[in-house]
């Protein structure tokens, strides 16, 4: 992997932060993450079926 370097004259700047969410903040932010897991779950079972047809083979479906 080539690894990053900054033009000549540029500065790179980072910044560290912590979330402290309260227990309302703290149910929307798992949701959200749950929702990211079924989203990521979906695209690779669609990903699945695609490379399966393509390789003409049956796609098995499961409930």
């Amino acid at each position: 992997m080539k690894k990053f370097r900054p033009q000549p004259g540029f500065t790179v700047l980072a910044h560290k932060l912590a979330l402290d969410p309260n227990a309302a903040a703290d149910r929307r932010l798992y949701s959200h993450g749950g929702a990211a897991r079924a989203a990521y779950n979906w695209a690779g079972r669609l990903r699945h079926c695609c490379v399966v047809a393509a390789e003409g083979r049956a796609v098995l479906r499961h409930s």
